[in-house]
């Protein structure tokens, strides 16, 4: 028996391939084949039509053969569209089959021609093998390298732990630090999750992870990739002194309308996409928690509260239209609610510690955002973008006898980036956003001066209550301008500026950035970068009666270094080192509510191995050393950030056994969090309350925090869609990780207060 050329290169001898082919040869023994009949009266020639899909995901396949058993010159490949014709010479009894390099081979299909028939139609379904499994990671959306992760949303899917929610995996890149289990936030660097810029599409978006932790606020599947830049960013990206968290929601497809349904342990989502035309197409999300159907609410009667579980919902919606070869335009939407509840009896030990938490207590969020953006390239080096965008944010919280809060703002924005070459060698962008806030505020609250950071004795029950209602209006303009400038052979400049400025806080800021990229070999690269950074204050610190209108903003400076090489069978190491000096930090003030009144700074080394899907396995060890500390300008105290957590390591991989079957596994280790200590009672408050005698700031840890997670995921691929199932186990060896402590009512005795214990987590998804 002879084999076509095509299907003697299949499967490059991998263990799968060679099951493949036993059970592909073990088809044919049983192949009911008979030989060609020739007939006088018979066309000379019938045609076979028919497409090559990838199994489950009705996606086409270019290139693939298609041939005739037996048969060496009887043979075709699948176009750009999958489409094949194939030519048979005479009616009888074939089996054909088909097979496309990084795809596993079906089981041959048998063709009975009549005398009469003028031809068939036969499509053919591969499933993708492991050797080429669809993990991206693409670094082209900014080719600025300096300082920057870029992980593809694919990668993240099944890592452990997380859902299969791709931003929440963040947690397991080098350099985030968390609070505890019930936050999803990354804190990077050295800075809180506040901090950090959050933009999808290249616009800013309300708030990335629902309360609680439990999921980001983007569909799973419409996340293509995002770059995590760390510290010196280039001049393009917001005001902010941590880090920016750029995330790429991809196109919605063009080749039929599909769906995909989700349902999980926490809440379920789906997602409808597909083309309107040839020049247009959509996608439209929506997810919901249920947690409050399945559970109304909770009692705990020995803490005297019974609360609602957080709930939340998010959707997102995209419409692009294809007006030329040159020209998109894209109409984005998006938006999230989280909202929960609670009530403290007045005989409980909750009131006890704070009165004015008896009662109801509410709290809800939300964001609605909607843009268009235009993007045209005007020829082969130059291109513009051109977005018009408004989102509104909305607050509303009722906290027991403490009081309310009801703060809603539109943000109305117009973003232009014009890209150019200046001259050979350099790349010039060219940018400007003008933007104006108008807040609609009403406060009626007990103001406690606090920062929650900076200072210990927080007590909301003796604060004087105020309130203030006030419509805002705050316009703003950024300008840019960066060029990258190829001076040598392996060497790029990267030199921009950036002006920002606005009629609140009337702050004007004209700041220098400059990166460095080094390509020392074909393999390995190397980077520098430096930059200063501004970033506006919380609003409850500059708003009138509560806050202080007279505040400067927070400011830094950036330095990084970083060493990156690509290896053989897909394994490359990166080390990025990097420190930021921060200052104009935010203080309590008993005269003008808050001052600029203290700095900080943040140093560390991180270690990044990662091996990419060739083979079966595949994943990441992060290794993470930093110190993040701060200093109270008026007393000299130093003390570590909330976030400081020395060492964190975290190995993430995935074994895929076969293209349909695979086991993650998760573990993370970082040194316990900073908390401050109390050592009993010091007196009263003005209430007869014992007043806890807080120790030095942040002076002691609590233990170190290790867990793992383990997830398995099995695929059921049918022809034209795909169920895939998964389970979870989070924490899953139980260990008791401490958050905190819960004391006494004089402060004399304390017990801890546990994180996530062993959950077992489960979803099932339907692609269409």
């Amino acid at each position: 028996m002879r084999l076509p050329d095509a299907f003697k290169r299949f499967n490059l001898g991998t263990r799968a391939g060679r099951a493949g082919r036993i059970a592909w040869f073990a088809s044919l023994l049983f192949c009911p084949l008979t030989p060609v009949l020739a007939d006088d009266d018979s066309p000379a020639d019938i045609t076979v039509s028919g497409t090559v899909w990838v199994k489950g995901v009705r996606s086409v396949i270019a290139n693939a053969d298609i041939f005739v058993i037996n048969n060496d010159e009887l043979y075709t490949q699948s176009d750009d569209q999958g489409h094949f014709t194939l030519h048979l010479p005479a009616p009888g009894v074939y089996a054909l089959a088909a097979t496309a390099y990084g795809y596993t081979n079906t089981r041959p299909q048998i063709l009975t021609l009549a005398a009469q028939s003028a031809g068939a139609t036969l499509d053919f379904y591969l499933l993708p093998s492991r050797l080429l499994p669809d993990v991206v990671v693409n670094g082209e959306r900014n080719p600025d390298r300096v300082g920057k992760t870029v992980v593809s949303g694919k990668e993240l899917e099944q890592v452990a732990g997380s859902n299969g929610d791709p931003l929440r995996a963040v947690q397991s890149l080098p350099g985030v630090a968390v609070a505890n289990d019930a936050s999803a936030a990354p804190a990077i660097r050295g800075t809180r999750p506040g901090d950090n810029s959050y933009v999808a599409d290249d616009m800013p978006i309300g708030y990335l992870f629902h309360s609680g932790g439990f999921s980001s606020v983007f569909h799973a599947d419409l996340i293509n990739d995002f770059n995590i830049y760390g510290g010196a960013f280039s001049p393009e990206h917001l005001d902010v002194i941590g880090a920016v968290l750029d995330v790429s929601l991809r196109e919605p497809r063009t080749d039929r309308f599909g769906s995909k349904w989700n349902i999980s342990f926490i809440g379920s989502d789906v997602l409808l996409e597909g083309p309107v035309n040839a020049d247009q197409s959509f996608y439209l999300a929506g997810r919901r928690s249920y947690f409050d159907l399945l559970v109304n609410e909770i009692s705990n009667k020995k803490e005297g509260i019974t609360f609602q579980l957080p709930r939340y919902w998010d959707y997102q919606g995209k419409y692009v239209w294809r007006l030329s070869a040159a020209s998109t335009l894209r109409l984005h939407a998006s938006g999230a609610r989280d909202s929960f509840s609670f009530s403290v009896a007045d005989d409980s030990k909750i009131a006890d510690e704070q009165p004015v938490l008896v009662g109801d207590s509410s709290f809800a969020t939300d964001y609605h955002q909607q843009a268009v953006s235009l993007e045209t390239r005007l020829d082969e080096t130059r291109r513009n973008k051109l977005i018009l965008g408004h989102m509104r944010t909305s607050q509303d919280m009722v906290l027991g006898t403490a009081g309310s809060i009801d703060v809603s703002q539109d943000n109305y924005f117009i973003r232009e980036k014009y890209w150019f070459p200046l001259t050979a060698g350099h790349d010039l962008l060219l940018g400007a956003d003008v933007w104006q806030v108008q807040a609609n505020i009403d406060l009626a609250f007990r103001n406690a001066r606090c920062t929650g950071e900076f200072e210990t004795d927080c007590d909301l029950s003796t604060a004087e209550s105020a309130s203030l209602r006030d419509d805002l209006w705050i316009n703003g303009q950024y300008a840019y301008a960066k060029d990258r400038w190829h001076f040598a052979d392996r060497w790029t400049l990267v030199p921009g500026l950036r002006l920002s400025r606005d009629d609140y806080l009337h702050d004007t800021y004209l700041e220098p950035r400059l990166g460095l990229e080094w390509d020392y070999s074909d393999n390995t690269l190397l980077t520098l970068g430096w930059g200063r950074h501004h970033q506006y204050p919380s609003g409850n610190y500059i708003i009138d009666v509560f806050g202080n209108p007279q505040l400067r903003q927070v400011e830094a400076e950036h330095l990084v270094a970083g060493i990156a090489r690509q290896l053989d069978a897909g394994w490359n190491w990166k080390l990025d080192t990097y420190y930021k000096d921060m200052r104009n930090y935010v203080t309590a003030d008993p005269n003008v509510n808050y001052v600029n009144g203290a700095t900080g700074w943040a140093y560390g080394a991180e270690l990044l191995v990662k091996k990419t899907q060739t083979e079966a396995l595949s994943g990441w060890l992060s290794l993470t050393y930093s110190r993040s500390l701060r200093r109270i300008t008026a007393t000299g105290q130093r003390f570590p950030f909330e976030y400081d957590q020395p060492w964190i390591a975290v190995t993430n991989f995935t074994y895929r056994f076969t293209p349909v079957l695979s086991l993650s596994a998760k573990w993370n280790y970082h040194t316990g969090q900073p908390y401050t200590p109390i050592y009993g009672s010091n007196g009263t408050y003005s209430d007869g309350r014992p007043r806890p005698n807080y120790g030095q700031l942040n002076s002691r840890r609590l233990p170190n925090y290790h867990r793992l997670d383990l997830r398995l995921d099995y695929d059921h691929p049918y022809n034209t869609w795909k169920l895939n199932t998964y389970f979870e186990l989070i924490n899953a060896y139980a260990h008791n990780n401490v958050a905190g402590y819960d004391y006494n009512a004089d402060y004399t005795d304390r017990d801890p207060v546990y994180q996530l214990p062993l959950i077992p987590s489960f979803g099932v998804q339907a692609d269409f």
